[in-house]
């Protein structure tokens, strides 16, 4: 996985190709988006950490669930 998304990130054409006729990409695919998301709310967390643990909880959650959304709509 983690040669796919240097590929990826190189722009090899190639990587593309080989996406399309795997059937295990989309878990692959929904796993690092979870993991991307994960980050973005735990550095969204620190930025809410003055403003209590209610304001950690919400920015997690928004975080995770639209980045999660995103991907849905977009694939």
């Amino acid at each position: 996985m983690i040669q796919r998304m240097v590929r990826a990130a190189l722009l090899d054409g190639r990587i593309y190709l080989e996406l399309r006729h795997d059937t295990t990409a989309t878990k692959q695919a929904l796993g690092l988006i979870v993991i991307v998301g994960t980050a973005l709310a735990v550095g969204g967390m620190r930025v809410a950490a003055e403003r209590g643990f209610g304001a950690q909880v919400q920015v997690f959650a928004l975080s995770l669930s639209s980045v999660v959304i995103e991907w849905a709509v977009v694939s």
